[in-house]
């Protein structure tokens, strides 16, 4: 029988499936660059830091390094979202918002186009205004610099009336919308600032050539207190003679009317006369007709 079984275990061959024995393998010799490579090259090759070759690999080695060694976390579970999370999703009614205000706004500045465009004419009756009031302080500042600040009294009226017809324009302007009436506003207080800004220049100016008249006239013995008086003086001057001019012209203005209302008055006696002259020959003419007939 053992022979039996030693001719069965050389025609198969030694046994793979069990494992060699640790004695086996550290016994093994290890194969060296010099087997692989001729001599020729060994110079391309360094030899290596340590002489000694490195421990053989054994299984209980593997155990321990096994033993040893942490195992990997282990991976987190997917849960449920809670309501927490589920609130912060904005919905699809939050993320249109942007796209509706955006919108609305659109349609907005398209419809106050529309609505201006709409009253395009009274707007460019605002802007011919404002031309007026801009040409009227053109004027007003090529009088200060021909005349270095002393305006005299014709050109204050000059620049009085403008700024007065440009207010009378501006009152004339109606059914304007809201952001043209804010616009008339602004025009109708820059022409009251302009005949502010008139009234001080022409006073200073009068002020100026009084104090000049008065220095010139008595400069040994006038003070500062009679130049004082003398430029009220030439104030109320000046102011008596636009009340004098104001005064004549409401005198012509109640002359015509009173013209207007005599001529009135003479036409609706003529006309009485008329009709009466009328009826007596109506008279007339029925008598005459009773005689004959």
């Amino acid at each position: 029988s053992s022979s039996s079984s030693s001719a069965a275990a050389a025609a198969t061959g030694p046994d793979v499936s069990s494992p060699a024995p640790s004695s086996a393998r550290s016994t093994r010799p290890t194969p060296s660059l010099s087997s692989f490579f001729p001599s020729s090259s060994a110079s391309f090759f360094p030899p290596p830091s340590s002489a000694t070759a490195p421990p053989p690999f054994s299984a209980a080695t593997a155990a321990a390094a096994a033993a040893t060694s942490k195992p990997p976390p282990p991976l987190p579970t997917p849960s449920r979202s809670s309501s927490a999370d589920t609130s912060k999703i904005p919905s699809q009614r939050d993320r249109l918002i942007p796209f509706r205000n955006q919108a609305a706004r659109t349609i907005q500045k398209w419809w106050r186009g529309w609505h201006l465009y709409q009253h395009r004419m009274k707007l460019r009756n605002l802007a011919s205004i404002n031309k007026m009031l801009c040409e009227a302080m053109a004027k007003f500042y090529e009088f200060m610099g021909t005349t270095h600040g002393n305006i005299t009294h014709k050109m204050y009226l000059e620049l009085n009336e403008m700024a007065m017809r440009v207010i009378l324009r501006c009152d004339e302007v109606e059914g304007l919308p809201k952001e043209l009436r804010g616009l008339r506003k602004h025009v109708t207080a820059r022409a009251l600032k302009f005949q502010d800004e008139c009234f001080e220049a022409y006073e200073t100016s009068s002020a100026k050539a009084a104090l000049l008249m008065a220095s010139r006239a008595n400069s040994s013995s006038n003070t500062g207190m009679d130049l004082a008086k003398a430029a009220a003086e030439a104030r109320r001057v000046e102011r008596r003679k636009t009340r004098k001019e104001k005064e004549g012209e409401e005198e012509k203005e109640k002359e015509e009317e009173e013209e207007e209302g005599e001529e009135e008055k003479q036409e609706k006696q003529e006309k009485q006369e008329e009709e009466e002259e009328e009826e007596e020959e109506a008279e007339e003419t029925t008598a005459a007709a009773g005689k004959t007939g």
